[in-house]
């Protein structure tokens, strides 16, 4: 399981039960890391290119939506990761990203 594609949230996209798997959660936190990828939860809801796509091992696609809240959890999880600290809350990304990391984000 993999995430292969980043694209605009729209009303007609129907998650796959299988993107809320711990699996496909941390196919995400990956991609984040990997590629230093950091937005807030209005980005991922309205943001041209917020919302992951998961390819999974069987070649089925399917999107990956999140609450803003979860959105700003799963970020947070994934910066604290990359700075290997527990620093960041999910309301670090809620509404806006730290100010701090203006700098470090592509």
């Amino acid at each position: 399981m993999r995430v292969i594609d980043w694209i605009k949230y729209t009303n007609d996209l129907e998650d796959d039960d299988r993107t809320w798997s711990d699996e496909a959660y941390d196919a995400i936190v990956d991609d984040i890391v990997e590629n230093r990828y950091c937005f807030d939860a209005q980005y991922h809801q309205y943001g041209t290119n917020g919302v992951p796509v998961i390819e999974f091992d069987d070649g089925t696609t399917s999107t990956s939506t999140f609450t803003q809240r979860a959105w700003g959890a799963l970020m947070a999880s994934a910066w604290n990761k990359i700075i290997g600290q527990d620093k960041y809350d999910y309301v670090d990304f809620y509404y806006g990203i730290p100010q701090e990391m203006t700098e470090k984000c592509p």
